[in-house]
C-alpha cells in the first residue's frame, strides 16, 4: 500500500443542513418499505471504470482523465486499488486548502511544475470506503449516506478493482421505482453557501474546501445567475484554459481570474412547492446533479442535490 503523504486535514466548517431528519439515532438511514421491495445485489449496477491512474501518474494527467470521465478517479497498482482522487482533492491542491502547501513549498508557485512534475500519490486519498459485488443496494446507500460520499469503488477480497458505483447511478436506478409525493421545500438543503460573481477562482476554491461543498451557486445581489462546481475548476485546468490567464508560471495569477469567466449559467431553477419527482426528471433530462430553489422573485431559498434526492428516494 502506498503511504498517504497528505498533510493533516484541518477541521472543516459545516453548514447547518438538516439531513438528520432522514436518519435513525445511530446515523443509519431509515429505509422505506418501498426500497426494501426493490433491494437486490448491486452486480447489475456496477460500471466498468472508464479510467484509472497510478500513484506515479502526474497530477496533470490525472486531471485530464477526471475531466474526460468521472469526478473521482481510482488509483491502482497492478489493478489493485490503493487510493482515489476526487475533484475536491484537486481543488484543495490547486489553491483551496492545505494541499496547496505542496505547490508553495515544493514548486515555488510554479503551475507547470506543480501539474507536470508532482505525482498523484501526493494528493490521493488512501482511507478508502469500498463496496463488494455481493453488497445490496441498501448496503451501498448506507455507505454513501453515512459517509457523505457519492462514489464507491467495487473491489474483490484482494482489493482488485472490479468497477465503480456513483450516487448518480443509484438515483437514476431508483427514480421511477419509488414515488415521492413530496414538495421540494421539504428536502432542499438550506441555508445555501453562495459566492458573488465578481469573486475570484481562488476565493471559490477556498470556500468549497472550507465548507466541503463541491458546488457553489453564484449570485449577483440576491439573484442566482449561475453555479460553479469543483469539476468546473478541474475543466479549467484540464483544457489548459487556465494558462491563458497567466503571463508567468505563477499559479497566483490564475487564482485572480474572476469567477464569472467559468460560470455555468444554464441551471435548473425550481419553486419550493414543486413536486420532487418533477425536479428529478428535469435534473435527469439536463444531466445535472443539482437544482436551485428560488421564490417568485428569483431569490435563492435552497438547493436540491443528488444527495438530497437519494435521501428522499430511499426513506419514503
Amino acid at each position: 500500500m502506498v503511504a498517504n503523504t497528505r498533510p493533516p486535514l484541518p477541521r472543516r466548517k459545516i453548514a447547518k443542513i438538516d439531513h438528520y431528519r432522514w436518519l435513525r439515532s445511530d446515523g443509519t438511514p431509515n429505509f422505506s418499505n418501498s426500497l426494501h421491495r426493490f433491494d437486490r445485489e448491486i452486480t447489475y449496477l456496477i460500471k466498468s471504470p472508464d479510467t484509472h491512474v497510478t500513484p506515479t501518474t502526474t497530477i496533470m494527467k490525472t486531471i485530464e482523465e477526471m475531466h474526460n470521465y468521472l469526478r473521482t478517479v481510482p488509483v491502482v497498482v497492478a489493478n489493485r486499488l490503493v487510493g482515489v482522487v476526487a475533484s475536491m482533492d484537486v481543488v484543495n491542491y490547486l489553491g483551496g486548502g492545505e494541499l496547496f502547501q505542496i505547490i508553495e513549498r515544493r514548486h515555488g508557485y510554479d503551475v507547470y511544475s506543480a501539474l507536470y512534475r508532482e505525482r498523484t500519490e501526493s494528493i490521493m486519498e488512501t482511507n478508502l470506503i469500498v463496496s463488494h459485488p455481493n453488497d445490496r443496494i441498501t448496503d451501498v446507500v448506507s455507505k454513501m449516506l453515512y459517509s457523505r460520499i457519492g462514489f464507491l469503488p467495487v473491489v474483490d477480497r484482494d482489493y482488485n478493482l472490479l468497477g465503480v458505483l456513483t450516487e448518480h447511478d443509484i438515483v437514476k436506478h431508483l427514480y421511477g421505482l419509488v414515488k415521492t409525493g413530496i414538495k421540494v421545500s421539504e428536502i432542499m438543503s438550506k441555508p445555501v453557501v453562495v459566492i458573488d460573481a465578481n469573486k475570484t477562482i481562488r476565493e471559490a476554491m477556498v470556500k468549497m474546501v472550507t465548507y466541503g461543498f463541491r458546488r457553489l451557486p453564484i449570485t449577483e445581489g440576491d439573484l442566482v445567475v449561475g453555479i460553479v462546481t469543483s469539476m468546473d475548476i478541474v475543466r479549467f485546468f484540464a483544457t489548459h484554459e487556465a494558462f491563458k490567464y497567466a503571463t508567468t508560471r505563477d499559479i497566483r495569477e490564475i487564482h485572480g481570474t474572476v469567477l464569472k469567466e467559468i460560470t455555468q449559467r444554464d441551471i435548473v431553477a425550481v419553486k419550493p412547492n414543486e413536486d420532487v419527482s418533477r425536479v428529478i426528471q428535469e435534473m435527469m433530462d439536463k444531466n445535472v446533479d443539482s437544482a436551485m430553489v428560488v421564490n417568485e422573485e428569483g431569490v435563492l431559498e435552497g438547493i436540491v442535490t443528488e444527495r438530497d434526492i437519494l435521501y428522499v428516494l430511499t426513506t419514503h
